[in-house]
């Protein structure tokens, strides 16, 4: 008799522990999914900031005031004279009268 007890209270207990993980299980994944949504969320706003950044810093670089400064100061350019430059008009084409490569 105590051994037909002792089975029943252990598969009780086996019972509500699987009851328990059934119910603990979900859970625990749940605050793992929302912990990494918010490391993405985070990491989305990282890169984010870091494409605006980017995009100042190209439009700083395109500045025609820069380009010309710096062909001026590294390249050693210079404003050509009037005598310097050629105008060319081109013709247009139509696409028939083409050459072939």
């Amino acid at each position: 008799m105590q051994a037909r007890l002792y089975v029943v209270l252990v598969l009780c207990a086996a019972m509500l522990l699987g009851g328990a993980l059934l119910y603990l299980w979900p859970q625990m994944q749940l605050v793992a999914l929302n912990y990494r949504r918010s490391q993405l969320q985070a990491e989305r706003e990282a890169v984010l900031r870091r494409r605006e950044e980017l995009r100042v810093e190209r439009a700083t670089l395109r500045q025609w005031s820069r380009i010309e400064a710096l062909a001026k100061e590294r390249l050693g350019l210079r404003q050509p004279e009037a005598s310097q430059v050629i105008y060319v008009r081109a013709e247009p084409r139509l696409p028939q009268e083409r050459e072939a490569p």
